[in-house]
């Protein structure tokens, strides 16, 4: 790395500040959004200043996250920031999709409802509401174990499995989803459980059901999640957990 000077250090430090209470206010929105789940939920921020990543500390649930509740880790999993025994035991999850995906700027893992349910089939997950249709292709499911993914050689499977993808079902455990920005994990994770949710719903009601055609899914992808309303519906997401902060 680098020699920083003073100045830039002190910017460089801000820029981590501002990022890591970002991951953290996306941590307790996830919360609302049905992703809590005890301590056991964690995302993950990529290191601006490229030393690795910002790892949710351990023993701690989504929605008591802060700013100041994070470790640094490298990418082999060795704390630079922060007290070992914070580190989460599927660490790996978060370094070796970061280091197969270097566009990857957010990592999380989660075990919502809906979305832990659905993982333990193996139904393609389809475009049935306009949650379902963000996602250009029904993530696939990692079934080499539904144990912890714990080791360096399951999360390199793990991120395999992803390949292509922004989001993972891993068999009988849970989910793990992508960003290319914090927000678009955030949002992501949100869609992800939504359109879990209405699959499921619709499939135990019994009544027949159908989804649209590839091509109207890929205009209806274009004409709702454009930029502009990425941006929107994050800052309603954040909006909403203010709300409820301030009470």
């Amino acid at each position: 790395m680098p020699v920083l000077s003073e100045e830039q250090q002190a910017e460089a430090e801000a820029s981590i500040d501002a990022g890591l209470d970002l991951v953290a206010r996306v941590h307790r929105i996830l919360n609302l959004e049905g992703h809590h789940d005890m301590s056991l939920g964690h995302l993950s921020w990529r290191d601006p200043l490229g030393r690795g990543l910002w790892l949710k500390r351990a023993r701690l649930g989504i929605e008591e996250v802060t700013a100041d509740d994070f470790i640094l880790i490298d990418f082999d999993g060795r704390v630079l920031v922060g007290c070992a025994v914070h580190r989460h035991l599927e660490w790996p999850i978060h370094t070796e999709l970061m280091k197969r995906r270097p566009e990857i700027v957010a990592v999380a893992h989660t075990h919502p409802r809906y979305a832990t349910l659905f993982s333990c089939t193996r139904e393609p997950l389809r475009p049935l509401t306009n949650e379902g249709v963000w996602f250009e292709k029904p993530p696939p499911f990692f079934t080499e174990t539904s144990d912890l993914v714990d080791t360096v050689a399951l999360g390199r499977a793990h991120a395999a499995a992803m390949d292509g993808h922004d989001a993972l079902f891993l068999r009988n455990h849970g989910v793990s989803f992508v960003g290319r920005s914090i927000q678009e994990l955030c949002l992501t994770g949100i869609f992800l459980e939504k359109a879990c949710r209405a699959q499921i719903t619709l499939a135990q009601s019994g009544l027949p059901y159908s989804w649209p055609e590839a091509e109207e899914v890929a205009r209806k992808r274009a004409n709702i999640y454009p930029p502009r309303a990425r941006d929107n519906f994050f800052g309603y997401y954040d909006r909403l957990l203010t709300r409820i902060e301030q009470g």
